[in-house]
């Protein structure tokens, strides 16, 4: 991952030593950080610097007029409220914010300003896995979340994106910040070159899980703008990032080309069966409709399809529903997750899921075999 230049200029000692180690701790590798808390050594350093600065966050009474014929791709004044001048060609950035949002405020002003293509790239393998089922109540967002959750305890960093039309983000994680997936998927369409960054600068992480997510969209309806491509791409982006070890996405209940496109670029396909004959005509539906399409196309699809049986009193009983029609494609269900009551508590206006008995090792066994 490529550095950005960052310099940190604040006559108050304090908040400038709080900010410069928090960004240490966190984001290291994001930044490589300076810091002055004195007008001239700035002006010294300002000066003879010859090399492109790409951020430059600075206390109003720190600010000169040199500053303006620099090469700096991003001046952002700290303001602690009303200006008493105004300051040309700079972006104003509230002083006394969150860490991380501060981190992702410079960081969507600056890949809004930089014409140089940035790519976030990080060192892990990323594998995507869809989360899907065709009957509504199989407890397949149960299942993507706590699948999340696990790997997260596994030591994998996780991303849970959720593509629903009525997305459980809220309740899941709660929501943080003024960006969304409408943002990521705008950015996307404007065929931005530094969506990495955007990217960066917009998922949200859980500070009591660590999963990261995108807020949902203010409307689910903007999603149906969105063409199939631009799901393929977003997350052949975010594959292409390294920068997560698992993708879980958390799908509608229904198939059409949007929902096929992230089929197609997943590495992994969880389908959710419950132990009953509902579950299995919205299964054989399923693989009818996989039988309109391109027969490469089916064969790609159920060849990384992993069935897993939920909800399950009694897993020989609930295994012997599925056994034909699972047989007549050579494929049978790979894991079993039993039923189980009282997964979830109420705090602070979000939900909590219990993983510390057998639902959850039940989960466990799952990403270990497969992700």
């Amino acid at each position: 991952m490529s550095k950005l230049n960052l310099v940190i200029a604040d006559s108050d000692e304090e908040y400038l030593n709080g900010v410069v180690g928090f960004l240490s701790e966190k984001y290291l590798e994001r930044f490589k950080i300076l810091s002055f808390s004195d007008k001239e050594s700035l002006i010294n350093f300002i000066s003879t610097y010859t090399e492109k600065l790409d951020i430059l966050l600075i206390s109003p009474e720190l600010y000169f007029e040199e500053i303006s014929k620099k090469r700096i791709t991003l001046v952002g004044i700290l303001s602690t409220g009303r200006l008493s001048k105004e300051f040309k060609g700079c972006e104003i950035v509230h002083k006394y914010q969150l860490g991380e949002n501060l981190v992702k405020n410079i960081i969507n002003l600056y890949s809004d300003k930089s014409s140089d293509i940035i790519i976030t790239k990080g060192q892990k393998e990323t594998k995507v896995v869809a989360v899907y089922s065709s009957n509504g109540g199989s407890g397949k967002t149960t299942i993507s979340y706590g699948c999340s959750l696990k790997s997260v305890q596994l030591g994998r960093t996780t991303f849970y994106m959720n593509l629903e039309e009525s997305a459980s983000t809220p309740i899941l994680f709660g929501t943080s910040g003024q960006y969304n997936l409408s943002h990521v998927l705008y950015y996307l369409k404007s065929r931005n070159k530094s969506l990495s960054l955007k990217i960066e600068g917009i998922k949200v992480t859980d500070q009591d899980t660590g999963v990261h997510y995108f807020n949902p969209p203010e409307n689910h309806l903007e999603l149906l703008d969105i063409e199939p491509s631009e799901y393929f791409n977003l997350l052949n982006h975010m594959k292409e990032m390294n920068q997560y070890e698992v993708i879980y996405v958390d799908m509608p209940c229904f198939i059409e080309k949007r929902m096929m496109a992230v089929l197609d670029v997943s590495d992994i396909i969880f389908y959710i069966l419950n132990p009953n004959h509902i579950s299995k005509i919205k299964l054989h539906n399923f693989l009818s409709e996989l039988d309109t399409l391109d027969r490469s196309y089916k064969q790609k699809t159920l060849s990384k399809t992993v069935f897993i049986l939920n909800k399950a009193f009694n897993e020989e009983q609930g295994i012997e529903i599925f056994n034909d029609i699972l047989g007549s494609i050579e494929k049978n269900i790979s894991h079993t997750i039993p039923e189980s009551s009282k997964l979830f508590t109420h705090q602070n206006g979000r939900i909590v899921l219990d993983l510390s008995g057998k639902f959850g090792s039940a989960l466990g066994e799952v990403i270990e075999r497969n992700t």
